[in-house]
C-alpha cells in the first residue's frame, strides 16, 4: 500500500502483485505520511498527526480499518514502525517526537527520543535508529532489558568461534 494525491483527494492505493499495478483502496480525510505493517496481518495508517487507521486483517478490504488516536503525540506523524510486539510512532514538531505503543495498548511518550526525525531504521535485537537534529548525528536507541537489572544480569551474546580447537570441556560429577 502507498499512499497518494490524486488532485483532488488523498488515498491510499493498493497492489496485490508486488507493485506492478496499484488500485485504489481507501479515501483519506489527510495526508498520510506513512503506512506500516507487522508482517502479521496488522496495518497502520498515519494521517498527519494524532490519528491513524489500524486494521487487524491484513488489509483485506477498506471497511476493516478503523480510527485510533495515538496518545502523547505531537505534531505530524512522520513514520510507523513495529519493533519486538511495540509500535513506534516518530513525530515530527514540538515536545516528544516518539511514542512507543505496548502490546497491551498503552501508550509512552519517550521524551529523551526529542532530537530524532525523519524515518526509522530497525538494525535488529531492539536497536533503532532514526535522523538527529543534530548535524552530522544519528540518533539510537538504548538497549531495552526484559529483567531487573537491579537483582539479576544477562550474559552478552558470544562470538562464533570457527576452528577444531572451539569447544567447551566440562566434567561429569558423578
Amino acid at each position: 500500500m502507498i499512499s497518494s494525491y490524486d488532485g483532488t483527494n488523498y488515498t491510499v492505493k493498493k497492489s496485490t502483485n508486488y507493485g506492478a499495478n496499484f488500485s485504489n483502496f481507501l479515501t483519506l480525510t489527510s495526508q498520510s505520511n506513512c503506512i506500516a505493517t507487522d508482517g502479521q496481518g496488522t496495518w497502520i495508517i498515519g494521517l498527519g498527526g494524532i490519528n491513524a487507521l489500524r486494521s487487524f486483517d491484513d488489509a483485506a478490504n477498506s471497511s476493516s480499518f478503523t480510527a485510533i488516536t495515538i496518545a502523547g503525540g505531537v505534531g505530524t506523524n512522520a513514520d510507523i514502525i513495529f519493533v519486538s510486539g511495540l509500535v513506534l510512532y516518530m513525530f515530527n514538531g514540538s515536545g516528544s517526537k516518539v511514542i512507543v505503543q505496548a502490546a497491551n495498548g498503552s501508550f509512552a511518550p519517550q521524551s529523551s527520543a526529542a532530537n530524532v526525525v525523519a524515518r526509522f531504521g530497525n538494525a535488529g535485537n531492539g536497536t533503532i535508529f532514526a535522523g538527529s537534529t543534530t548535524a552530522n548525528r544519528l540518533s539510537r536507541s538504548v538497549q531495552q532489558f526484559g529483567y531487573d537489572t537491579s537483582t539479576q544480569f544477562a550474559l552478552p551474546n558470544p562470538q562464533a568461534v570457527t576452528g577444531v580447537t572451539a569447544y567447551i570441556k566440562a566434567l561429569e560429577a558423578a
